[in-house]
């Protein structure tokens, strides 16, 4: 482990509320995303400062590295945001560029943490993995840092072509306090941080579920009538490829706001590979697919949960709810929504996976695509607007954590790619993606709130002149309960 470096000036009296135990407890409590998030949304990134219009001429320019939000004599700046709020997330593709990372709240000059760029977030340092990670050529940061007036942390360096990078947060509206990182607390809070990053990894494999037929165009029905949250779903299906064209339905106090398929449900996307992340996990065992939902759906008076068969042969299925107590005040409805298309490359453009309405917050979502050809297909940026407002990131791959044309088969608790058909190439991986490819993004401190409305667009940016086809499956919460 590297050691920690660390100034010695002390800290002004702390902020009192909620802080960084908090927010580490908060991460494994999958109760939370069901309740409206008193946040809005705040994201920079290295993503090329030229693109910011639809209607500008520049709107797909792709000269992603190396911006900053300022520099001066203390380093180059990334995110410099007011408070109250919390820091829940840096990517990035290339750390080693950056030096040493700052962090520094509630204006003072002395940072409260720093360290080399590449060992923080590759989970070489105070922060274990998966709560910092390298995974498939990206870095990430995963761990909550709270703060009650202000952050900013700064590079030291920008070395080479430059560094890409995009840091997420959250500032909170609801006039909370928020007791800040101190300096030295990471040290003192390492059996916690050991503990949620333990916990957050440790896998949870789908349990076994009775089987019944289910012929073609058939439907298994689950009927709930009592108050109550659904807090895990349980499939079987054999034959194992038969859940492909199997769909979850769901109505919660009438209205109908799911229509996925399984396999976009549990991250899968296509195919029969294992994944897992926080909030699902699937695998095949003696030919049996079997999978689990942990995303909790609350409903006040009645949930209605339906898997139709959309295909032309029977397959055996199992179907369990599992459910708990309603939660009191304020809820969200659980929302998933599926999208597919076959889009050209030329001349370029945005291709939308989701429009929700608000209030309501995004958790996770999972794309599938199949390349005809092995030139990269992922240059496009990730292009959320949060009530109008534009977060842009620095590319396709990137929003999923990963980086450089990864063809590398990799999942964890925060997402990864479950599938790649050229994961057997080791070189030049971005002379090799042709066939399908599976991302899934989890969100667990990094969840996504929206007032008003969300549409979540991605860049169809690849190497050459090509018909590629896009599948979406988009989940969280939208509109009150």
């Amino acid at each position: 482990m590297l050691p920690l470096l660390l100034a010695c000036a002390p800290n002004p009296p702390a902020a009192t509320g909620p802080g960084l135990s908090e927010a580490l407890a908060a991460m494994v409590d999958r109760s939370g995303p069901m309740q409206p998030v008193a946040a809005i949304p705040w994201q920079s990134s290295s993503t090329d400062p030229r693109s910011t219009r639809p209607d500008a001429p520049h709107w797909f320019a792709n000269d992603d590295r190396g911006h900053m939000l300022a520099e001066d004599s203390a380093g180059f700046t990334i995110v410099d945001q007011p408070g109250p709020g919390m820091l829940t997330r840096i990517w990035s593709a290339n750390p080693e560029r950056g030096g040493t990372l700052k962090i520094y709240v509630d204006g003072q000059s002395t940072p409260v943490y720093q360290a080399p760029m590449d060992a923080l977030l590759g989970g070489r340092a105070e922060v274990p993995a998966p709560l910092a990670e390298e995974l498939a050529g990206g870095s990430t940061l995963h761990l909550p840092i709270p703060y009650a007036r202000q952050i900013r942390v700064t590079l030291s360096e920008n070395r080479g072509k430059g560094v890409y990078w995009v840091a997420q947060g959250l500032r909170w509206t609801d006039g909370r306090s928020v007791r800040s990182l101190s300096m030295g607390e990471l040290a003192e809070q390492a059996a916690l941080l050991t503990q949620t990053a333990e916990r957050l990894g440790s896998p949870e494999r789908p349990s076994p579920v009775p089987l019944s037929a289910l012929e073609p165009g058939g439907r298994r029905t689950v009927e709930l009538s009592e108050p109550g949250v659904i807090t895990e779903l349980r499939f079987a299906v054999e034959p194992a490829e038969a859940a492909q064209d199997l769909w979850l339905v769901a109505r919660f106090d009438g209205v109908a706001s799911v229509d996925v398929p399984l396999i976009g449900l549990v991250g899968m996307g296509s195919g029969t590979e294992p994944y897992q992340d926080w909030w699902r996990s699937a695998l095949v065992h003696r030919g049996r697919w079997l999978a689990t939902s942990r995303f909790p759906m609350p409903y006040r008076s009645h949930a209605r949960i339906e898997v139709h068969n959309r295909s032309d042969s029977p397959a055996l299925l199992g179907l369990e709810a599992r459910t708990g107590s309603l939660p009191s005040g304020p809820l969200l409805r659980f929302t998933g929504t599926h999208r597919t298309e076959d889009l050209a490359t030329r001349p370029r453009q945005d291709w939308t996976l989701a429009e929700w309405q608000g209030p309501g917050v995004l958790v996770a979502d999972t794309l599938s695509i199949t390349n005809p050809v092995e030139s990269w297909w992922g240059g496009g940026d990730e292009k959320l607007w949060v009530d109008g407002v534009l977060h842009r990131g620095t590319g396709t791959e990137d929003y999923y954590g990963l980086a450089w044309c990864s063809n590398a088969v990799v999942h964890g608790p925060f997402g990864g790619q479950a599938r790649n058909d050229r994961s057997v190439f080791t070189d030049k991986a971005c002379e090799h993606s042709g066939g399908t490819a599976v991302v899934s993004r989890a969100r667990v401190a990094d969840l996504l709130p929206f007032a008003r409305s969300l549409r979540f667009d991605l860049g169809v940016r690849h190497r050459d002149a090509v018909r590629i086809r896009y599948e979406a499956t988009v989940l969280g919460y939208s509109g009150a309960l």
